[in-house]
């Protein structure tokens, strides 16, 4: 909670700022830490706290990815999607 009053005194609209778990620039979570139910945790904090949900491409399937670029952007179908 802290973090969002430091953002609300620092920014006019804390609603337009985006909320996301993961992204293209890190590993993804489930690489690092596999515990699923705090990754929902995650995704649920970021889809319902103030601000844009931003969901990374195979997020929805759960992929967990790899170190290099191209782990991290693995295509749907290898998942079932």
């Amino acid at each position: 909670m802290y973090r969002y009053e430091k953002n609300a005194a620092a920014f006019a609209d804390v609603g337009a700022l985006g909320n996301f778990v993961e992204n293209h620039d890190q590993t993804r979570w489930l690489l690092t830490n596999p515990d699923y139910r705090s990754y929902q945790n995650g995704l649920t904090a970021a889809f319902f706290l103030p601000g844009v949900p931003i969901a990374y491409y195979g997020t929805e399937q759960g992929m967990a990815g790899g170190q290099s670029d191209n782990d991290k952007r693995q295509a749907l179908w290898r998942h079932g999607g």
